[in-house]
C-alpha cells in the first residue's frame, strides 16, 4: 500500500487569467532563503491528477524577473490581494 500525504491547497478552478499571485511563504523560505516577495500573473492553467486521480488545477505563471511563464504547483502560490478561493486536498 502506498503511503500518501495530504496536503491542503487553494482550488485554482474559480481563479481568472491576469490574476497578480506571490510566491507563498513556504516556498520562499524552503527554496529563496531571504528572498522578498515574487510576484507573477497567472497567464493559463494545466490540469494534472493527483495520486488519487482527482484533478488538480495548476497556474502557469509569468513570474517578475523571468524569460518565459512556467506552471507552478499550487502549494506555491498565493493570490497577491484578498480573493477567497476554496481550499481542496491534493494527495501526493
Amino acid at each position: 500500500m502506498e503511503n500518501l500525504n495530504e496536503l491542503t491547497i487553494l482550488d485554482f478552478r474559480t481563479a481568472r487569467t491576469g490574476t497578480l499571485v506571490r510566491r507563498s511563504a513556504h516556498f520562499l523560505q524552503d527554496r529563496c532563503g531571504q528572498a522578498k516577495t515574487q510576484l507573477g500573473v497567472i497567464t493559463g492553467f494545466e490540469v494534472f491528477e493527483d495520486k488519487k486521480k482527482a484533478p488538480i488545477v495548476w497556474p502557469v505563471v509569468f513570474w517578475e524577473g523571468n524569460a518565459s511563464e512556467s506552471t507552478t504547483h499550487p502549494a506555491h502560490i498565493s493570490p497577491f490581494r484578498a480573493h477567497t478561493l476554496p481550499t481542496i486536498s491534493m494527495f501526493e
